[in-house]
């Protein structure tokens, strides 16, 4: 090993893709794990390294995939997410859908397709609206499927999406539009497309910073930002 400490063998293995070539790799006082999380093809699964026997040798599991290729189902339904404020004075109103132009200036490489389901204020949905959304979750063929959402009811349309069966249904939001230079919604745009790649079957809220499951989460409206319950 040349002197090299266990953590320095670590990188220089993810560097020179030793850990996608071999099955096995030697790295005294320590064992490898493969932490199991979905992998976009061409990605590795993370590693996760704890101390063990000098002489032990740890099996790296290969990662798992989803398909030969991503590709997220996006459905809009409006909210904060795509509102327009001409001033101050004027009442909004809902835009085109912002996802694209988010996506095309992170450059993303993935596939996705866009339906624009809604344009309503989340207060304004209703339990028809709500079907509508789960039929047509239920619909398409993609397994992920993000969903943008206004955030004051964002946790009861998740409530109706459960019990989907084979599908990763991830929604989220913003609280200041996405036209607006210091709006988190590019922030959680990112962080969705990425729980979507990473988390089994079920429904899921990707609000300030974190991943809810549905059910167990709330909007704390005097804090400006979801919780868990």
């Amino acid at each position: 090993m040349g002197g090299k400490t266990p953590l320095r063998i670590i990188a220089d293995a993810a560097v020179e893709g030793a850990i996608g070539r071999t099955d096995q790799i030697d790295v005294p006082g320590f064992r490898l794990d493969r932490l199991h999380a979905h992998t976009a093809p061409g990605q590795r699964a993370p590693i996760q390294a704890s101390r063990g026997g000098a002489d032990k040798r740890a099996k790296l599991a290969r990662p798992r995939t989803r398909s030969a290729a991503l590709k997220i189902r996006i459905f809009t339904t409006g909210g904060t997410f795509d509102k327009i404020y001409h001033d101050a004075l004027s009442e909004f109103s809902i835009g085109e859908p912002m996802v694209p132009a988010l996506l095309d200036e992170a450059g993303v490489s993935f596939e996705y397709a866009l339906d624009s389901l809604l344009r309503k204020d989340s207060l304004e949905l209703t339990e028809e609206d709500r079907a509508l959304i789960r039929a047509q979750v239920e619909a398409c063929t993609e397994q992920l499927i993000l969903i943008t959402h206004g955030t004051d009811t964002m946790t009861e349309t998740a409530e109706a999406l459960r019990g989907i069966a084979d599908k990763v249904i991830v929604l989220t939001g913003a609280m200041q539009p996405a036209r607006m230079r210091q709006s988190d919604a590019p922030f959680n745009l990112g962080l969705a497309i990425g729980a979507l790649q990473c988390l089994d079957a079920g429904v899921y809220l990707a609000m300030s910073g974190r991943i809810f499951p549905a059910g167990a989460v709330h909007k704390n409206r005097a804090a400006g930002r979801f919780e868990a319950d």
